[in-house]
């Protein structure tokens, strides 16, 4: 069974949290409790809808066995092709969503090949 983890990119201050819980109100505010450097308590943090992206975890790993997210941007093995990690609604399902726009099913890629090149947030030139 896959973990169901997720993480959040803060649009205004251009940096991640990973996300120990989320909670969602009815007035358009997220609150998610962050894991906190060691030692210190946890922190809830409640921030506006608008601002805040929240991707959630594949249960894939990549050939190095780094987390795989909604939002990364993937390679394969030789570098030659890459692809941005999608929620597809329809399918109910990730897909990796090439640049020419044909999606990729994940069953089609082997996960000892796919390695995780950065994300659409950080870095959207990869995607170019």
């Amino acid at each position: 069974m896959r973990s169901i983890k997720f993480r959040a990119w803060h649009l205004g201050q251009r940096r991640w949290f990973e996300i120990e819980s989320l909670i969602l109100s009815s007035i358009g505010t997220i609150a998610f409790v962050v894991e906190p450097p060691t030692g210190s308590p946890q922190q809830t943090l409640w921030k506006p809808m608008e601002d805040v992206v929240v991707m959630s975890f594949t249960g894939l790993l990549d050939r190095k066995g780094k987390e795989i997210y909604e939002g990364d941007i993937l390679t394969d093995f030789e570098g030659y092709e890459r692809w941005e990690v999608k929620w597809d609604q329809e399918d109910a399902g990730f897909i990796f969503s090439p640049r020419d726009g044909n999606y990729v099913d994940w069953l089609s890629i082997s996960d000892n090949v796919i390695l995780v090149l950065g994300n659409k947030w950080e870095s959207p030139e990869l995607l170019k």
